[in-house]
């Protein structure tokens, strides 16, 4: 995560909050897509602990 931090000259989190405050719109849209990302992994993960519980 540090290496992909310094190699991309910052964070996404970081990018996507900055982003909001001036309104780019590559910014909202990967803010959007890591949200996405989160949600689909936990109801997958949410999924997968249901079915092998």
């Amino acid at each position: 995560m540090g290496f992909g931090g310094i190699a991309a000259l910052g964070c996404t989190i970081g990018q996507g909050i900055t982003g909001f405050s001036t309104l780019a719109v590559g910014s909202i849209i990967a803010f959007a897509s890591i949200v996405a990302g989160a949600v689909a992994t936990m109801r997958f993960e949410y999924w997968r602990m249901m079915r092998e519980g």
